[in-house]
């Protein structure tokens, strides 16, 4: 997008929908254009719809209630009032024309049925015209984790909020909890897209050594829990691997001894994890947890409040060996920046501390991560609640370490309540100096503002 159309009068709203009565959407629109067609924007909804619309009129094109949703009424939990359908964001397949996701509702496709019968049905639809592809839908609840055989899926009990990633031939989706109630645990999930194979990959982020033990009372809230949310973010991958972080856990396998991030760690609670992939089978590679993950967990302050950035390794490198940067950032308002390929482990920094690249210590929590310039030196942006949109720009320090000092910051505070999203930074055509980074605020709506701040440290709207 050029700045110059943006920020001129001919830029504004070309349409809005409206549909049903207290029909929510938290899954991102998805902007896609099949080979030879028009453009068309597929939504998916908290009660189970999924729609198609042009991207230029918004006339629809097609629409389908794929289930009834889950009632939250069943959970207590108000996070999501009303319904919990499709929560986390699909991903199309370019090359097929398919939208996957996954769907919350009840056996046999019910009304209503309570937590017990409760499920998540996995969807591969053609977007062209929304029908089920051939082996579709595949019903996720009942598959045993393949590091821990004795905890299995349960539906009912867990939520489906991150964003979907697909590698290779299998798409995976992350689940957390509501309220951090009932008896779940945080899993991830791997299905195939190859029809008639189903669930290939199940991981429990609390397992057996140092979890809880398997109970089957599913209102006993002692699944280990170290669910994964990342308000909405997705699994971050450059490859055969991806990054999730998680949020509050019972095990504390580490408990308070140094550990190396590439030992075995059964216990996923409060962690930046990374994933290795092979054949679709998920195994854990490396770990970064915070020296004072035990102290989170009790206040509540979780670690996966916000996903995974993955920095352009193009730019966002040292001159030390440092050739892929991560950055996350959540509740307790402390940014991470760690070395992609050796994310730290656990207290062996100097003192028993982080043994990462850098901690920024921001005014607030964070929910929904960083965003990232690459061009112009290279730039990192994320909000704190009720608090400016900040921007750090990449330096080195004296040892060629990447480290990031704060150069400006929006002219106004975001939205005191949680809800702001992630920072998007686009530019025209790759051009230096058209860098725009946006930001969607639950107050505000839709911010946008010039990517690099002026000479003052004020981010330009």
């Amino acid at each position: 997008m050029q700045p110059s159309i943006v920020g001129s009068s001919s830029f504004g709203i070309l349409w809005t929908k409206t549909y049903n009565e207290k029909e929510r959407w938290y899954a991102k629109p998805l902007v896609y254009t099949p080979p030879g067609q028009k453009q068309l924007v597929f939504t998916v909804s908290s009660q189970n719809w999924i729609r198609t619309v042009d991207a230029v009129t918004g006339a629809p094109i097609n629409a389908r209630q794929v289930q009834p949703p889950f009632l939250q009424s069943d959970i207590g939990c108000t996070d999501m009032p009303d319904t919990i359908g499709i929560v986390g964001t699909p991903v199309i397949d370019p090359n097929t024309n398919t939208a996957y996701f996954f769907a919350k509702g009840y056996q046999n496709k019910a009304a209503s049925g309570g937590i017990a019968k409760g499920v998540y049905n996995f969807y591969a639809v053609n977007v062209l015209d929304l029908t089920d592809r051939p082996g579709f839908p595949v019903l996720v609840d009942g598959n045993n984790a393949d590091n821990d055989p004795e905890r299995y899926f349960i539906g009912g009990t867990v939520l489906q909020r991150p964003s979907l990633t697909m590698i290779g031939s299998t798409v995976y989706g992350t689940f957390g909890g509501h309220c951090d109630l009932f008896n779940y645990t945080g899993m991830i999930a791997g299905v195939s897209t190859v029809p008639g194979v189903g669930v290939n990959s199940m991981f429990a982020m609390e397992a057996a050594p140092g979890a809880p033990p398997v109970t089957l009372d599913i209102m006993n809230s002692k699944g280990g829990k170290a669910g994964i949310w990342m308000s909405g973010m997705a699994p971050a991958t450059d490859g055969a691997r991806f990054f999730v972080t998680t949020g509050n856990g019972q095990g504390h396998e580490n408990k308070d001894t140094p550990a190396s991030g590439r030992s075995p760690l059964s216990t996923l609670d409060e962690v930046v994890a990374n994933f290795a992939i092979s054949d679709g089978k998920i195994a854990l590679q490396d770990y970064f947890q915070p020296y004072e993950y035990i102290g989170m967990d009790a206040g509540d302050r979780d670690l996966g409040s916000g996903g995974v950035a993955l920095l352009d390794p193009s730019v966002f490198k040292g001159t030390n060996g440092v050739t892929r940067v991560a950055v996350t950032i959540g509740k307790n308002g402390k940014a991470y920046i760690m070395n992609a390929d050796n994310l730290g482990g656990f207290k062996l920094g100097p003192g028993a501390t982080d043994n990462i690249i850098q901690t920024i210590i921001s005014p607030n929590a964070v929910f929904g991560g960083a965003g990232s310039y690459p061009l112009e030196g290279g730039y990192i942006y994320f909000t704190p609640v009720g608090e400016p949109l900040l921007v750090y720009k990449l330096g080195l320090d004296q040892k060629g370490a990447p480290l990031f000092s704060k150069v400006g910051q929006s002219p106004e505070n975001s939205a005191g309540r949680v809800g702001v999203g992630v920072p998007t930074v686009t530019t025209y055509k790759g051009q230096s100096g058209t860098g725009i980074v946006w930001v969607t605020d639950v107050d505000a709506g839709l911010k946008a503002y010039k990517a690099v701040p002026d000479d003052t440290g004020k981010l330009a709207d």
